[in-house]
């Protein structure tokens, strides 16, 4: 089901990203997409228009918005949303070598080992 999503962006309160890089994949097309493989949701990785303007970016002016559900698949609820488009912002810029944050792996709290990526926030 192709979505309208609305713009997720960093948390500019948390100290991290936390997500599971075996769950995420790159994705050929559309542009600038990662999907995520248990919920089957696309999110688009963008550029706010005033970084894009100045030519210059920071984390803070990239977001995320998803662009699909795969058929079949429940959309996730919003607060699941807000939570994947922030890991999704995350693995896509790590995977285009944009971003090499500083990687703790912490324990294992469920099903699977969770990522956190540190980020550096302007003063």
């Amino acid at each position: 089901m192709n979505i309208k999503g609305r713009k997720i962006y960093l948390d500019p309160k948390a100290d991290g990203i936390e997500y599971e890089p075996s769950e995420w994949r790159l994705c050929e097309a559309p542009a600038h997409c990662v999907t995520h493989l248990p919920t089957w949701t696309i999110f688009q990785i963008r550029l706010n228009e005033e970084a894009r303007a100045k030519g210059k970016a920071t984390l803070d002016d990239f977001f995320a918005v998803v662009v699909h559900v795969c058929r079949g698949q429940y959309r996730p609820t919003d607060d699941v949303l807000e939570f994947l488009g922030r890991g999704a912002i995350a693995v896509y810029l790590q995977a285009i070598g944009a971003w090499k944050p500083e990687v703790t792996r912490t324990p294992d709290t469920a099903r699977h080992k969770t990522i956190k990526s540190s980020y550096p926030r302007p003063n």
